[in-house]
């Protein structure tokens, strides 16, 4: 029994007790490289499998359980917005909006991470939430009371990390990108796959520059948690 105020507990309430559909394996297994909320994936699974060498497992105690909570939702936005609260949310847009709002001396939790606002956000139906051509409905009515047209309905201003410049320079200091994934000597890791994959990429006219970031960064990470545990 998960405990009563837990945040699992309370995106289960949300989706309520409902009968399980069919199991989405076919969008959790991320044949095309896009997750249930619709955001564009670094690789698909048949690039994951080429990069792991055959060992990826056939089944994941998490992906079930994430599959099995997905197919209790009533709308593809409301699936959308749970797959973004178990996967996208927590360990990365979270934690960028955290540390970029203090580095300016900004509050950003408050108020949009209250939970009694999210729970209310949560319940709100469709409709209040997004349309075929409105986005944030009820959040833009709010505003509405306290802002001008021109702030309530502009477009979304986001912002796009230089990763290409970062990548030109990060390569631009490895001899051999072969040696540099075989090096790290990651279990379960196509070194060779990797390094195929990459020299294609760098030598595309618009490469994957996420794919080419996250397989850095996980080689890095490797790299750093190794030598700490020699340490």
């Amino acid at each position: 029994m998960l405990p009563r105020r837990s945040w699992r507990f309370r995106v289960q309430e949300w989706i309520g007790g409902r009968a399980v559909a069919a199991p989405l394996q076919r969008l959790c297994q991320n044949i095309q490289p896009v997750t249930p909320s619709g955001f564009p994936l670094v690789m698909d699974a048949a690039g994951r499998q080429r990069i792991l060498g055959g060992h990826m497992p056939e089944s994941d105690p998490w992906e079930d359980s994430f599959r099995c909570m997905l197919a209790r939702a009533d709308s593809s936005l409301q699936r959308a917005t749970l797959a973004d609260i178990l996967t996208w949310l927590p360990d990365d847009l979270l934690v960028k909006l955290d540390r970029m709002a203090m580095a300016n001396s900004l509050e950003g939790r408050a108020p949009f991470l209250s939970p009694t606002l999210a729970e209310t956000a949560l319940r709100l139906p469709d409709s209040q939430r997004m349309t075929a051509t409105r986005s944030k409905v009820a959040l833009r009515e709010v505003a509405a009371l306290l802002l001008p047209p021109e702030i309530v309905q502009r477009r979304k201003q986001g912002f796009v990390l230089p990763m290409r410049r970062w990548l030109q320079q990060w390569f631009a200091r490895v001899d051999d990108c072969r040696s540099y994934f075989e090096l790290s000597r990651i279990p379960a890791f196509d070194a060779a796959a990797a390094a195929s994959l990459v020299e294609r990429e760098l030598a595309a006219p618009r490469p994957n520059e996420r794919l080419l970031f996250a397989l850095v960064m996980l080689a890095e990470w490797h790299h750093s948690f190794v030598r700490r545990l020699r340490a």
